[in-house]
């Protein structure tokens, strides 16, 4: 059951890394071509929206690019997984994105490593990459305590 706490919080984020590192380590090894230029054009698509400051656009092509990996893992049960915790997440995630500093280097250089460690077939680079990312989401919400508080998590059924 979620409560909101940091306790929760950090748990959920845990989890969150331990499943996209491991879509992103089977990624690396089993996208196709095809799914590996969707991922690009992903990648590309943020980029533009965060160097604009776009909050729609960031929301929209960050779960892009994201669902493209993840898809890619080619393990539905990560796939399902996943979706729901992201789905817990959503709110939280949007809300930390219209802070300062939100959209920003860190974040375009994340995506930058996991993109290339799964182009070149890292799986190791890929899952380290993930999860260096989800990690660092999580230490931002914990520098924004009134954000992260302020959305109420849903609880788990």
């Amino acid at each position: 059951m979620l409560n909101g706490s940091t306790a929760d919080l950090r748990e959920l984020f845990q989890y969150r890394e331990a499943l996209e590192g491991m879509a992103a380590r089977l990624a690396a090894t089993q996208m196709s071509d095809r799914e590996k230029q969707d991922l690009r054009d992903s990648y590309r698509k943020h980029v533009r929206a965060v160097q604009a400051q776009d909050l729609a656009g960031h929301e929209k092509y960050d779960r892009a690019f994201h669902e493209a990996f993840i898809e890619g893992s080619g393990n539905r049960r990560i796939v399902e997984e996943l979706q729901r915790v992201r789905a817990l997440l959503k709110l939280l995630m949007r809300e930390m994105a219209a802070l300062p500093g939100a959209l920003s280097e860190p974040l375009l250089t994340a995506h930058d490593r996991l993109l290339i460690a799964i182009e070149e077939c890292d799986g190791e680079g890929a899952e380290k990459a993930a999860r260096q990312h989800v990690r660092g989401i999580l230490e931002f919400s914990i520098e924004h305590p009134d954000t992260a508080s302020a959305v109420p998590l849903p609880r788990e059924e």
